[in-house]
C-alpha cells in the first residue's frame, strides 16, 4: 500500500514538473502539447486552457475555439471549468461559428443559478445584439439586474448597456 502511495505521489510530481517546465518555454503551446502524455489529472486540463489562450494570442481563433469547446464538453472536467471553457469559447469564437452553436454553449450556464450565471447572461446579451435583437439583449440584462450575488462591475456593465439600448429607441 505504501508503494502505491509513493507511485501516486511520483506521478503527481512528474506531472507538475512537466507542466511547469512547459510554462517556461518560449513556445508554450507546443511545449504543453509535447508534454501532454506526461500530464495527469488537473494538469492536462490546465494545459488545454493555456494552449487555447496561446492560440488566441497568435490569432488562431478556430483552433482555440476547438480546444475550448472540447473542454466545455468533457464530462471528466469539473463543471466550473467546463463553464469557463464554454464562455471562453464564445468570447474567442471566430466569425465562422454560428450563433446557435455559441448560444448552445452559454444558455445552460445562463439558465442555472451559480457563480457564472451573470457572466453567461452578459454573453447572451452580446449574442442577441450581434443578431440585431435589442429586446432579447434587454431581457438578458434585466435578468442580470435581478441576480443577488454578482460582482458590482457586472451589475454596472449591464445597467450601462441597458441605458445605451434605451437611448437608441
Amino acid at each position: 500500500l505504501q508503494g502505491y502511495g509513493f507511485y501516486q505521489d511520483s506521478v503527481k510530481q512528474s506531472a507538475a514538473t512537466a507542466y511547469f517546465n512547459a510554462l517556461g518555454e518560449e513556445e508554450i503551446g507546443a511545449a504543453l502539447r509535447e508534454a501532454d502524455s506526461d500530464l495527469a489529472g488537473g494538469y492536462q486540463m490546465l494545459s488545454q486552457f493555456v494552449i487555447a489562450a496561446d492560440l488566441v494570442s497568435k490569432g488562431n481563433q478556430e483552433d482555440a475555439f476547438a480546444v475550448y469547446d472540447a473542454l466545455a464538453s468533457d464530462s471528466a472536467v469539473d463543471d466550473i471549468y467546463r463553464d469557463f471553457a464554454a464562455m471562453q469559447a464564445v468570447i474567442n469564437a471566430p466569425d465562422t461559428v454560428a450563433t446557435d452553436k455559441l448560444l448552445s454553449l452559454v444558455r445552460p450556464i445562463a439558465e442555472a443559478p451559480g457563480p457564472t450565471q451573470g457572466l453567461a447572461l452578459e454573453l447572451m446579451a452580446d449574442l442577441a445584439l450581434r443578431e440585431g435583437d435589442a429586446a432579447g439583449a434587454r431581457a438578458h440584462l434585466e435578468k442580470i439586474s435581478q441576480l443577488q450575488d454578482i460582482p458590482n462591475g457586472l451589475r454596472q456593465r449591464a445597467a450601462t448597456l441597458a441605458l445605451v439600448l434605451d437611448s437608441k429607441e
